[in-house]
């Protein structure tokens, strides 16, 4: 419910009371309409009182792909993502990542992903690797 609205009908019937003559119960009337005119129309705006949804870079986190160079921790090189090619440094502490390995985005930040060698990250069962999403081969692009 939207409390700065309701106050404002509140207000205005108020003010607008006693040059209507209406009785009280319509005013009571008009005040449980527009709370039900919010409780109906909630659900199509729930969205827009959500956070934001991630964009850029931030929206391929969890993202599975291939490398496409060795990889030594904290090294840099460049995967192919959702059809996209980006440079990516593999994750501090992690185990070097072979060409052609599978890679996990585990974060991003600007335009660098960080990666970390799938075998460290669970996979939901069923879940398809990002290559077979795009349909295109990322080793060697």
């Amino acid at each position: 419910m939207q409390v700065p609205g309701l106050l404002i009908v509140l207000i205005g019937m108020a003010l607008a009371w006693p040059l209507t003559g209406w009785p009280i119960w319509a005013a009571g009337l008009c005040v449980a309409a527009w709370i039900a005119k919010d409780l109906v129309l909630y659900p199509f705006v729930r969205s827009a009182y959500e956070g934001p949804a991630p964009t850029g870079a931030a929206q391929l986190i969890g993202s599975r792909t291939r490398s496409a160079c060795r990889l030594g921790p904290g090294d840099e090189g460049w995967v192919q993502v959702r059809g996209e090619r980006w440079r990516v440094r593999a994750a501090e502490g992690s185990e070097p990542i072979e060409a052609g390995a599978e890679v996990v985005v585990a974060a991003a930040q600007g335009l660098l992903l960080t990666v970390a060698p799938a075998t460290e990250v669970a996979r939901t069962p069923g879940e398809p690797r990002d290559e077979e999403q795009a349909g295109a081969p990322t080793a060697g692009s």
